[in-house]
């Protein structure tokens, strides 16, 4: 039985954090100019960056508690950033 996988090393979250920041700052910025061309940029310089993370950075052994734990801490981030995004819709354009 295998106990341990190959997964990204913590380098990917360096070489990552600024597309995901282009990508949250192409939402923000379509959302004020009343754009889809913003996001759309934004979402394929962050398919790029995934990309090129997969393609230029190894894969490392991580144990199975380490993956659990990633894939908890992206459903909170992500839920966060989703909730965020949402009231701001909601605050910003329907007047809530």
């Amino acid at each position: 039985m295998c106990t341990r996988l190959a997964g990204p090393s913590w380098w990917n979250v360096v070489a990552g954090l600024p597309f995901l920041l282009a990508l949250m700052f192409g939402v923000h910025l379509s959302l004020l100019w009343v754009s889809w061309v913003p996001v759309a940029l934004a979402f394929l310089v962050f398919t790029l960056g995934a990309y090129a993370q997969l393609r230029f950075i190894p894969l490392v052994v991580i144990s199975r508690r380490e993956v659990l734990a990633h894939r908890i801490f992206l459903a909170i981030v992500g839920g966060g950033l989703l909730s965020f995004m949402a009231y701001y819709v909601a605050v910003k354009y329907v007047g809530l």
